[in-house]
């Protein structure tokens, strides 16, 4: 009994079930923000290069592939925001929050502008 008071006590109060969602929102915030810089660096090193026309090389496709999986996760980064706030008793902080959101869109713009551009 005194061990899973102690193991409450450790949690700040806060539910597993709202600890789990804001660990889950944090790896998407992370690996957002990570997979959107690889795919701006890619698509610089990429634009400076020259390539065969009819030969795709995988310099070429990386920048595609990390903006991509960055706006997936920007998805869920922005689909967990709500449920961040509804499951924890103390809600998060203002800048964490701003920045996530800023997270969560900028990859749909690079992203959507990638593709026009192309």
């Amino acid at each position: 009994m005194y061990e899973r008071h102690r193991a409450d006590a450790a949690l700040g109060g806060e539910s597993r079930a709202s600890i789990a969602v804001t660990v889950a929102w944090m790896t998407f915030f992370l690996t957002t923000v990570a997979t959107t810089l690889l795919g701006v660096a890619n698509w610089a090193i990429a634009a400076g290069s020259t390539f065969q026309p009819n030969q795709p090389t995988p310099l070429q496709v990386l920048p595609g592939l990390f903006l991509g999986t960055a706006t997936l996760t920007g998805l869920g980064v922005l689909g967990l925001i709500p449920l961040v706030y509804r499951t924890r008793k103390i809600p998060p902080p203002r800048s964490i929050t701003i920045a996530a959101i800023v997270a969560g869109t900028l990859p749909l713009a690079i992203f959507t502008t990638f593709l026009l551009v192309k």
